[in-house]
C-alpha cells in the first residue's frame, strides 16, 4: 500500500524521535560507565580515609602518655601528641620524647585550668580538622572575665599556640568598646600619665574613643 506524503512525513518524524531517544540513552549509558570508576575510586578513597582516621585514633589511644602535675597537686596523664604542642613541657623532655622525671611539675597551672586546656585541645584534635564553632562558642561563654584572663595567662605559660590564639581573640571580643578605666583595671595596668596629659591625649585623639563606653 502506497503511503501519501503526510504519512511518510509522520513516520519520518517518529523515526527521528526514536533515533534521538536511542542516542540519549546511549549517551546516558556511556556517561554512567565513565562515572562508575570515579564513584568506585571515591568510595575507596572515603573508606581509606575512614580507615586511616580509625588507625590514627587507635594510635593516639595506645601512644605513650606523659604525667603532668599542676600547682594544686592534680595529676594528668596527657597524650604525647598534645604534650608536643606545649613548649614549656617540651623543655623537660629529651629529643626522643623521653622524660627522666616520673612527672612534670607545672607550678603556674591549676588543675581546673589544665582540664580546660586539655578539653579544648582534645576537641580540636591533632590539626584541628572539622567545624568546632559551636564548641568554641560554648567554651567561651563558660568563662567569666577573670577565668578568661587566667586561662589566657596559662596558655601563654604553657606556650601552646592554638589555645593562646583562640583565647587572645576571646579577650579582644571581651574588651571591645570598653573604656580605658575598665581595660586598665582588667589587666592591672597603672597609668603613666597625669590627668592633664591624659586629657590632652583624649582631645588630640578623639577619633580613637568613638563607640567606646564612657569612663
Amino acid at each position: 500500500m502506497n503511503k501519501n506524503a503526510s504519512e511518510i512525513e509522520t513516520l519520518t518524524d517518529i523515526v527521528d524521535e526514536i533515533s534521538l531517544i536511542n542516542k540519549e540513552q546511549e549517551d546516558s549509558l556511556i556517561k554512567k560507565e565513565q562515572e562508575e570508576p570515579q564513584i568506585k575510586n571515591l568510595t575507596l578513597n572515603t573508606n581509606e580515609a575512614n580507615e586511616e582516621s580509625k588507625i590514627n585514633t587507635e594510635d593516639r589511644e595506645n601512644e605513650k602518655k606523659i604525667i603532668l602535675k599542676t600547682s594544686d597537686g592534680t595529676i594528668f596523664e596527657v597524650e604525647m601528641w598534645i604534650v608536643k604542642k606545649m613548649q614549656i613541657v617540651q623543655s623537660f623532655m629529651d629529643a626522643d620524647g623521653t622524660v627522666e622525671a616520673s612527672e612534670i611539675p607545672l607550678p603556674k597551672v591549676s588543675g581546673k585550668e589544665m582540664a580546660r586546656i586539655l578539653e579544648y585541645m582534645r576537641k580540636h584534635g591533632d590539626g584541628g580538622d572539622g567545624d568546632h564553632s559551636e564548641f568554641d562558642e560554648q567554651f567561651g561563654k563558660s568563662l567569666n572575665g577573670e577565668e578568661l584572663k587566667e586561662l589566657f595567662l596559662v596558655a601563654n605559660y604553657l606556650d601552646v599556640k592554638e589555645v593562646f590564639d583562640f583565647l587572645t581573640q576571646l579577650i579582644a571580643d571581651f574588651i571591645a568598646n570598653k573604656n580605658v578605666k575598665f581595660v586598665r583595671e582588667y589587666f592591672g595596668i597603672q597609668s603613666n600619665f597625669t590627668p592633664d596629659e591624659e586629657a590632652t591625649l583624649r582631645r588630640d585623639n578623639a577619633w580613637a574613643f568613638n563607640d567606646i563606653e564612657e569612663d
